[in-house]
């Protein structure tokens, strides 16, 4: 930790079997590594790879939303990123709908979702390059991509 300022570490499911099934591991090494980088002071942010029928229970994703906000804070950016299917998968890719719905229920709780991995001409009305957050206390707004802020770590 004492060699990085940021982190973006990926929360592939909040379920033990999935963690098991699909990467060998566990899910609760990654909360704990999760619970020390926020404690250790450093920038933090989470992303979450949607993929259809294996991760997208929107009640263990409510659950992860809650775990995020009650252990590291509201304040942690959570990205929702859309899935395309692989060389020889047979899942589809996730509707930009599901991306969507996802980041209107975590923006109830998370003060910052941005959705990924998506064409923002999928987004009505469109919005030409742009980056979509989710504010829990207003509207959606939009960034353009040349205009996005640096990250500054002090």
């Amino acid at each position: 930790i004492d060699v990085a300022d940021a982190f973006n570490i990926d929360l592939k499911a909040f379920d033990e079997s999935f963690y098991q099934k699909y990467t060998g591991g566990h899910l609760e090494p990654v909360l704990h590594s999760l619970r020390m980088i926020y404690r250790s002071g450093r920038h933090l942010e989470i992303t979450f790879l949607a993929i259809p029928t294996l991760n997208d229970s929107i009640d263990l994703f409510n659950e992860m939303t809650h775990w995020i906000a009650n252990e590291l804070g509201p304040e942690i950016p959570l990205h929702i990123s859309r899935y395309f299917p692989a060389w020889k998968s047979e899942i589809p890719a996730t509707s930009s709908q599901a991306i969507i719905e996802l980041a209107d229920l975590a923006s109830k709780i998370l003060r910052y979702v941005y959705i990924g991995n998506m064409n923002p001409t999928f987004i009505h009305p469109p919005i030409a390059q742009t980056v979509v957050t989710f504010l829990s206390n207003g509207p959606v707004t939009t960034h353009r991509f040349a205009e996005l802020p640096r990250i500054r770590i002090v």
